[in-house]
């Protein structure tokens, strides 16, 4: 009977241990699926405007302004790209809007790398991405 006791605690104490030499992991998983939903644009048309400036004696694409349609809300992230023909990206400029923007209101995006006479001449045209603010279901 003592053996049999010895025995036993002896492998509760070996579970015991084995447990808690195991290290706890917390995973978070995603909700992934299939399904349809409807996906939702923030604007509906944009009007871009090109802002040329002077650089070392040179005519430069320094920026553009754009306006929108529909108001666009804090945390709003634009987007703009100059493309080739062939959908090279030539120069682009982003922004994350720290206030609300209201619907024909202007907004002035920076365009890295500025574009040359010879970068505006392969310029075919511009790509304008708006992503809303996070939304929740």
């Amino acid at each position: 009977m003592k053996k049999l006791l010895l025995a036993l605690s002896l492998a509760v104490s070996l579970a015991v241990t084995a447990s808690l030499a195991v290290p706890i992991i917390q995973v978070t998983v995603q909700q992934l699926g299939a399904g349809y939903s409807d996906v939702l644009s923030p604007v509906g048309k944009a009007w871009v405007n090109h802002v040329f400036a002077i650089d070392n004696g040179k005519v430069v694409l320094d920026k553009v302004k754009v306006k929108f349609d529909k108001d666009l809300p804090k945390g709003t992230y634009i987007r703009v790209e100059l493309r080739d023909s062939n959908d090279n990206v030539l120069a682009s400029g982003e922004t994350t809007l720290t206030q609300d923007l209201p619907k024909g209101t202007h907004i002035t995006i920076d365009l890295q790398p500025n574009l040359d006479v010879y970068g505006i001449i392969k310029y075919s045209r511009i790509v304008v991405v708006v992503a809303g603010a996070e939304v929740g279901t």
